[in-house]
């Protein structure tokens, strides 16, 4: 947690990030950046467990609408708009899914997989968020997916706005979910942009 206001926080690793249970990220307005995959070599996920907390405001999170910066989640090389921030996906890889481990089939899990209503929260009270997962091109039998928004989530952008990117490399293995699964294990999620924008909220899935 960072109190200097516009402060950003950055994690930036060339494998995984792994954010326990119940642990918050904040910022007073400066970005959140979880930068995984840095070495390019799609090998790289990121993973928030149950009521793990990004919030880049100083107000209080969950309601407050403008003025907090904004929560990337990806991998890969840098953007070449935004040096600071990742331009492509956080990449699953490995046989398996789990909660502890360094391997996981899914690029991005928003929550402990396996357990309803254990999602993750993203606050950004105005900023924009964006998280961009690929899964692992060949799970086999197991399940995967470019992003798994585990039941409980919440993201809520105020007056910013939200994109969920998921993609998926191959028709995958005999098990893998895809792209994107939004409510993985039963629960509520609730995904809420007060922006007026045509693409407040923007949900993509893509094969590539």
């Amino acid at each position: 947690t960072t109190t200097a206001v516009g402060a950003a926080i950055t994690l930036r690793a060339s494998s995984f990030i792994h954010v326990a249970s119940a642990k918050q990220i904040r910022t007073a307005g400066g970005n959140i950046v979880l930068w995984a995959d840095s070495d390019n070599n799609s090998a790289g996920y990121v993973r928030l467990l149950g009521n793990a907390t990004l919030c880049s405001t100083a107000g209080t999170c969950g309601t407050t609408t403008t003025g907090g910066g904004d929560i990337v989640i990806g991998g890969g090389l840098a953007s070449t708009t935004s040096p600071a921030q990742p331009g492509g996906a956080a990449a699953g890889s490995g046989s398996t899914y789990n909660t502890t481990g360094g391997v996981d089939t899914t690029g991005v899990q928003l929550g402990t997989m396996g357990v309803g209503s254990s999602g993750a929260k993203l606050y950004s009270a105005g900023g924009n968020i964006r998280v961009y997962g690929r899964m692992h091109s060949s799970p086999g039998a197991e399940w995967a997916a470019g992003i798994a928004v585990v039941g409980g989530t919440e993201i809520l952008s105020g007056t910013g706005k939200i994109n969920l990117i998921g993609e998926t490399t191959s028709a995958g293995g005999s098990g893998p979910d895809g792209t994107m699964e939004i409510n993985a294990w039963s629960g509520t999620v609730n995904l809420t942009s007060l922006s007026t924008a045509s693409d407040a909220i923007l949900i993509e899935g893509r094969q590539v």
